[in-house]
C-alpha cells in the first residue's frame, strides 16, 4: 500500500472516516508485518495518547487485514 500521503493522525482519521469499499493487496505475510511495523514506528505509537492510539490501531486493523 502506498501510504506516503498519510503523515498525521488527522490524515489517518480522515482516511478512515471517508473510507468506503477499498481493496488492498499484500504480497506476503512478511510484507504485511513490515507495513504494520513501519506504521507503528512512523507515528511513534508507544508515545501516542490513548485516542490517537485508537485511530492508528483502527487503521492497522482495517487496512492491515487485507
Amino acid at each position: 500500500m502506498n501510504d506516503t500521503g498519510l503523515n498525521t493522525i488527522e490524515q489517518i482519521k480522515s482516511f478512515l472516516e471517508g473510507m468506503k469499499e477499498v481493496k488492498f493487496q499484500v504480497r506476503s505475510t512478511e510484507e504485511k508485518y513490515a507495513w504494520i511495523q513501519g506504521i507503528l514506528i512512523k507515528f511513534e505509537y508507544a508515545a501516542l495518547k490513548k485516542p490517537d492510539k485508537g485511530i492508528i490501531g483502527s487503521f492497522v486493523i482495517i487496512v492491515g487485514t487485507f
